[in-house]
């Protein structure tokens, strides 16, 4: 038996690719994986698939997730150009999707996608119009240290899985799919170390990477947004003073952009010192806009073996923690 390959067309091609997450494109039209969550999926009908990916200039290996037919396998993306050869399946039609589990400054290039088998081709989109929830998180959102060993100490981006954080987790039994935007030790008004000048979550919600750029949302209108912020804001040294009016902006700000949107503020898994503040936040804005929650997630201190990688929650934290972020918005959206 010979195997053929087939080259896919342009990513900007909607009637074979749904992009997944908040995506890019680059000067080539090669597409741009920035942010958590973000990635493709389409049909084939082949063996499997060649996935190209451009040079990656980090220091540090990122990953992405291959699923066919909801079957995943976790690759690294570092150094130079690589190609990623998925194991073989029938040769008959499957469902492909490709996702970047870890956070970073450089984006994840695909380059290319082929399609393998004795008479490949990339088929057709898959369903089009799925409902989505975003979240604007920090490092429990992004799932630093997720998928560490108990009180594992430092830090390996291996460790690092979006897709076994509570989000993640609520969003697919639920239904929906998950567009993320945020990063690692960032806050409202600073960083974790109270630095003012670096990226906060206001900015990565405006930007469409790491590096700046606007952010055309085009037709997305997400069915709630759910915030996890004021973690590091805290530990910055941001007092509730300066606090208060930064977190009411930047709920209106989201209330503009997705004026039909309900936003759900999660908290409390890493500190509890922002509950008061943000609880007031959540409660002035429901009385002067309307479609605002609060969920108090509960701290993983009070709970055992919740400790991760770098004393970030583990998976045991994310388990604990969907089920109620679940429920809530079920409540929210009437499921």
């Amino acid at each position: 038996m010979t195997l053929k390959y087939k080259k896919c067309a342009s990513f900007c091609d909607g009637a074979l690719f749904t992009l997944l997450g908040k995506t890019a494109f680059g000067p080539g039209g090669e597409l741009l994986l920035p942010w958590s969550y973000s990635g493709l999926e389409f049909k084939f009908r082949g063996r499997g698939i060649v996935i190209e990916t451009g040079a990656h200039a980090a220091d540090y290996c990122d990953y992405l997730r291959v699923e066919i037919d909801g079957a995943g396998v976790k690759y690294p993306v570092c150094g130079g150009n690589i190609k990623i050869v998925t194991p073989y399946v029938a040769d008959t039609e499957h469902t492909a999707r490709i996702m970047r589990l870890t956070e970073g400054m450089e984006s994840v290039t695909v380059k290319q996608i082929i399609a393998v088998g004795e008479d490949p081709v990339i088929t057709c989109n898959t369903e089009k119009s799925k409902p989505s929830l975003m979240f604007i998180g920090d490092s429990i959102t992004c799932g630093y240290g997720v998928d560490a060993p108990c009180d594992a100490p430092g830090f390996s981006t291996f460790e690092e899985d979006c897709t076994l954080t509570y989000a993640y987790m609520a969003s697919r039994v639920l239904g929906y799919e998950i567009l993320f935007t945020g990063a690692s030790g960032k806050g409202i008004v600073a960083n974790c170390e109270g630095n003012r000048e670096d990226m906060t979550l206001v900015q990565a919600f405006d930007w469409e990477t790491r590096y700046g750029g606007e952010w055309d949302a085009g037709g997305y209108s997400p069915e709630a947004v759910v915030v996890n912020a004021g973690t590091n804001d805290a530990w910055g040294g941001v007092t509730d003073g300066e606090f208060y009016p930064a977190g009411m902006a930047f709920l209106a700000k989201i209330r503009k952009k997705f004026p039909h949107a309900p936003i759900l503020w999660a908290y409390g898994i890493m500190d509890t010192s922002k509950l008061p503040c943000i609880k007031k936040i959540i409660e002035d804005f429901d009385k002067a806009n309307g479609n605002a929650y609060f969920l108090d997630c509960g701290c993983m201190a009070d709970h055992a073996n919740e400790t991760g990688g770098g004393g970030h929650p583990n998976v045991n934290t994310s388990l604990r923690v969907y089920p109620l972020l679940a429920e809530k918005l079920k409540t929210i959206l009437g499921k």
